[in-house]
């Protein structure tokens, strides 16, 4: 097996909090105006959303809300070919096992 793809255990499962959970909101508004004042803060930073069903207590969505300007990991669709990372990373073949 080739150890430059296999993810470490805790690898992208935490992520500090911006504030307390948004419990009961219903207003869309308030989720845009807490995700502008989290990038105002931190406008370097990965900020990520997250969803959670209030009955079964489990998270229903996910969504990256903002990407610091000096990001290089992502590609546009286009630009993506299977198989072709240089050094390992992960994601969708070239072989390895």
């Amino acid at each position: 097996m080739d150890m430059s793809v296999a993810a470490g255990y805790y690898d992208n499962r935490y992520w500090v909090m911006w504030k307390l959970p948004m419990y009961g909101c219903t207003n869309p508004d308030e989720v845009l105006q807490e995700i502008r004042a989290c990038t105002s803060a931190f406008p370097e930073c990965f900020i990520r959303v997250a969803g959670f069903d209030n009955i079964k207590q489990v998270q229903c969505s996910s969504f990256l809300a903002h990407r610091p300007t000096g990001d290089r990991t992502f590609a546009p669709v286009n630009g993506r070919q299977v198989g072709t990372q240089q050094g390992g990373g992960g994601g969708g073949g070239g072989g390895g096992w």
